[in-house]
């Protein structure tokens, strides 16, 4: 059966699919390559998609590298780039990864470099989230999610994505499932051309309690089976920590994170807990448990690793009891390459100790610091900015008469000074570590009070989580950010509507106290109503009043069963039809919304207003997308889909203008059909069949047909052809269909007569290579603008380039015809 020639834009995707422009062809080509997956141990580094071009951003007021992906040393087998995330709000919700300008490299040499890491065996991963990103998803939002990750890792060829939310984005409105769900459909879509997409996350080690707020306990049990490993970040809690042994020995019992003198103890117990998903952790295996520190005393408030031998004896010991850890990783690859305050280099410490510890090649390790730690003193009293400071190397032995230092304690004035000790061994291994050193009055005061963000009186709804923190800073300046040091006093009960008081308060180094006090008002709000916007449906199609209607309340959930209807609507009857919904949530707050549903008379042109869409995905899904042959009407003109398409009618070629007859109302077109053969031999006769045409909203009234563009006196429903030799080659015939009140449709068939014995060639096409289909080992039949060829005995001429695997003769937009041959 032929359909109007307008709607046939055979294969179509193809030959779009066919021509890419420069650019994007080299860009699928980066990102077509293999995903590259680490075998044995890692070492991953996180690296910043930003210049800090002022520097002074560290804890300790250093500064990071601003460095191109190239740039990573070559012990990093694995790189995080940080982040996906939502760069505006009012562009939506959907997190999405845009490249920083100011990191000096374009679009493309991007892609390049991160061909060139894949190509060195190291993966790279797109890092969604960081402390300051805002996520909030909401159901509905996995596909889209899913299809912004697919796209992001076909443009610029990543080989999977990092979960990396912290504080409230972790529970966030629905992220938990919106994210999970996501990610599986992103795994399960590169499965299938056998590539694993990996799925790792780092959250912060108190995260991983059951028990926490802000728990990633969902993340990890629903991707179970799912994710690759996991890099908890087991720094910037201060005085949070693991419960060891409680042997008795100086360091068992409670082991807290910022202890140094117990920095072994910690990394065994920590590791070893979550391995074996005890002490209220959830269970990391340990094959899939990657240790997450600090690159230098600048990458984090706390956490830093000073004696690296405290690191390897931990792995060792675990190692040795079967619990063999996955590798290190690090925050971050900049600071790793970055500079302290006085402006030296950090010189790669960090992936210079702990590459060749996780690659095997021997380790020469850096010189160990004692005798550093913060200190205060009182106004006048002397201070010796070497007394009790040593250096130590295994190599080398004391290295202490190497030791240099910079910056210097005034005695005199209270304040806060930074000391910066550096030694370098023989094996020109050098460590840097800081201290900062209080001086204060007598009387125990120095410098200023610190200061209380973020703490205004708000409101909380009813049964939803209340982080405290939310929002909420500390700042001194004396000692910076003193965030992790508030304490709350009161809490916010959300089980019952009213009034809470919360006390804020932090003390700085100089013992100076700062207290905000806060109310947070508990309310209830309205359920919300989904899908009851005005539709429009045609006589005889079934009408559900409550299909892809949903209810959901921020305290009770989902509401769904609880939606009254008021009104019905009779699908049999054209007209205009009022409903009314509402639904109440248990605290009785109601919400009451109004839906339009008009019914229209049967007709060919079923137009829907977009974004009323006339399709959806699977079974109790959501109307979301159109197929092939769907009309849908967008600012006044109205679009035919040519394939599956979920765009804006209009907006691409997965859409044309509908025919004429669709564009307005009132009486429609007929649709004009031919059945018949679309071959023949000389000397046969075929009959050709328009009986099926149809009008739908009234009857035709003349049929007119067409002989290669000559008007035959035939008026009947049908058409007799007797073929001679003359017919040889393509013969296309024409119906025109009148219906009754004179509106017109037609189409055209297309009969290719051969000779009695079989042959297609009626003459010869002398210097016109025959159409052959794309053949991959050559690269043959792929045809450029202006090519031309022979096929069945007729000439054709490509209308575009990159052209295959489309026969001519079958589509005249991409193949124009030239004739038969001679």
């Amino acid at each position: 059966m032929n359909k109007r020639q307008n709607k046939k834009l055979l294969a179509l995707s193809i030959a779009v699919g066919a021509t890419l422009s420069p650019m994007s062809a080299l860009a699928s080509a980066q990102a077509g390559q293999e995903m590259v997956n680490p075998t044995g141990m890692i070492l991953e580094g996180y690296w910043h998609n930003w210049c800090n071009v002022g520097g002074g951003d560290g804890y300790r007021q250093g500064s990071s590298a601003c460095i191109q992906l190239n740039e990573v040393p070559r012990d990093y087998n694995v790189v995080m780039v940080s982040f996906m995330k939502v760069f505006d709000e009012t562009e939506g919700r959907i997190p999405t990864f845009r490249l920083d300008p100011a990191l000096g490299m374009s679009e493309q040499d991007f892609i390049k470099q991160i061909g060139e890491l894949n190509a060195q065996g190291r993966s790279v991963l797109i890092s969604m989230g960081g402390a300051n990103a805002h996520i909030a998803m909401q159901s509905g939002d996995e596909r889209p999610l899913a299809e912004e990750i697919i796209r992001l890792t076909d443009l610029y060829g990543f080989d999977g994505l990092d979960i990396d939310l912290e504080q409230s984005a972790i529970r966030e409105k629905d992220n938990e499932q919106v994210i999970v769900d996501a990610l599986k459909i992103v795994k399960e879509h590169y499965r299938k051309s056998d590539k694993n997409f990996i799925i790792a996350m780092a959250p912060e080690f108190p995260n991983l309690r059951h028990a926490a707020n802000q728990s990633y306990k969902a993340y990890i049990e629903n991707l179970e089976g799912y994710y690759d490993w996991i890099s908890p970040q087991f720094y910037n809690q201060a005085g949070d920590g693991v419960n060891g042994d409680y042997s008795g020995e100086a360091c068992s019992g409670w082991l807290a994170q910022n202890n140094d003198e117990c920095k072994k103890e910690f990394i065994y117990w920590s590791s070893y807990n979550v391995a074996n998903g005890i002490d209220g952790y959830v269970k990391i295996p340990h094959d899939k448990l990657v240790y997450g520190i600090p690159a230098n005393n600048d990458a984090a408030n706390n956490g830093f690793v000073k004696d690296p031998q405290d690191l390897f004896d931990a792995f060792a010991q675990l190692e040795a009891e079967g619990l063999g850890l996955r590798g290190i990783m690090t925050w971050s690859v900049n600071w790793d390459l970055g500079k302290d305050s006085a402006d030296k280099p950090y010189d790669q410490q960090f992936v210079n100790t702990y590459g060749p510890f996780i690659h095997g090649g021997d380790v020469d390790m850096p010189p160990v610091f004692s005798g550093t730690q913060d200190t205060e003193i009182f106004v006048n009293t002397e201070f010796d900015e070497m007394a009790g400071v040593t250096a130590s190397d295994e190599e080398d032995g004391d290295l202490t008469s190497k030791i240099t230092h910079e910056g210097e304690v005034d005695e005199s004035r209270k304040g806060v000074y930074t000391i910066i000790y550096r030694v370098t061994d023989s094996g020109n291994n050098t460590t840097t570590d800081s201290r900062l050193v209080t001086v204060k009055d007598d009387d125990g005061t120095i410098g200023s009070k610190p200061e209380i963000h973020g703490v205004e009186d708000t409101t909380s709804v009813l049964g939803q989580f209340f982080d405290t923190m939310l929002g909420v800073s500390a700042l001194d300046s004396e000692d910076g950010n003193i965030t992790a040091q508030v304490t709350i006093e009161g809490n916010v009960d959300t089980a019952n509507i009213g009034d809470n008081t919360l006390t804020y308060r932090v003390e700085d180094s100089d013992g100076n106290e700062a207290v905000e006090v806060r109310n947070v008002q508990v309310i209830n709000e309205a359920p919300v109503l989904h899908g009851i916007s005005d539709v429009s449906i045609t006589v005889s199609d079934e009408f559900d009043a409550l299909h892809g209607v949903t209810a959901h309340d921020s305290t009770d959930g989902d509401l769904t069963s609880r939606i009254l209807v008021d009104g019905e609507v009779n699908s049999t009857e054209p007209g205009r039809y009022a409903l009314v919904y509402s639904v109440s949530d248990f605290n009785g707050a109601t919400t009451i919304e109004n839906r339009n549903v008009t019914v229209n008379e049967a007709s060919v042109c079923v137009i829907h207003d977009y974004p009323d869409w006339p399709r959806k995905d699977w079974e109790g899904g959501e109307y979301n997308h159109a197929d092939k042959g769907d009309l849908m009407r967008y600012e006044g003109v109205v679009y035919e889909a040519q394939w599956y398409t979920t765009t804006v009618p209009g907006s691409d070629s997965s859409w044309i203008v509908a025919d004429g007859d669709c564009q307005s109302e009132g009486n429609q077109a007929p649709d004009a059909i031919i059945n018949g053969p679309a071959n023949a031999i000389v000397g046969s006769s075929i009959t050709l069949d328009g009986s099926q045409s149809v009008d739908h909203d009234g009857s035709i009234s003349n049929y007119q047909w067409s002989w290669n563009g000559v008007v035959l006196s035939e008026s009947s429903s049908s058409l007799n052809v007797d073929f001679t030799q003359g017919h040889l080659g393509q013969n296309v015939f024409t119906l025109v269909v009148v219906d009754n009140e004179g509106l017109t449709d037609s189409v055209e068939h297309t009969v290719n007569v051969t000779s009695d014995d079989g042959g297609t060639d009626p003459g010869v096409c002398e210097g016109i290579p025959a159409y052959q289909t794309y053949d991959p080992s050559t690269g043959e039949g792929i045809y450029m603008t202006g090519d031309q060829v022979a096929h069945k005995g007729d000439k054709y001429e490509a209308l575009t380039d990159n052209l295959y695997n489309i026969e001519p003769g079958t589509a005249d937009h991409w193949w124009k015809p030239l004739g038969s041959c001679e």
